[in-house]
């Protein structure tokens, strides 16, 4: 799964490249980047370095923050995401073995006391 943050600021600079009529190669150019790397930067596989977006920014004819004005990413919805895996991975170990239940439930008191400790 990618990064949200990632995602969103590739989203932005492809919205803003387009906006104000440059091709990936034109913005790597002003830039002084590879194609790729704008490319890859857009599909949100990497995150550009503070002063490789500055060039950005530069290169679109537009301030820092209007790049990084992404709205926040959903924290619920990710969290989420996050507890399904956790319970998928979970269910897949607990599914590797015959448990005896007493080791269940030992297993069921580690979890519930690793909770108790990240919420504190």
């Amino acid at each position: 799964m990618k990064d949200p943050f990632k995602v969103q600021l590739g989203e932005r600079i492809r919205m803003l490249r387009k906006a104000v009529g440059l091709t990936q190669e034109r913005l790597a150019e002003k830039a002084d980047l590879s194609v790729n790397f704008i490319g890859n930067t857009e599909r949100g596989e990497n995150v550009p370095s503070l002063k490789t977006l500055r060039r950005v920014a530069k290169a679109l004819g537009v301030h820092l923050k209007d790049l990084l004005d992404i709205p926040d990413v959903d924290v619920a919805e990710t969290i989420d995401e996050i507890l399904t895996e956790i319970n998928d991975e979970v269910a897949t170990l607990l599914k590797r073995k015959e448990w005896e239940i007493d080791e269940l439930r030992g297993v069921r008191n580690l979890i519930r006391i690793a909770g108790r400790s990240l919420v504190k």
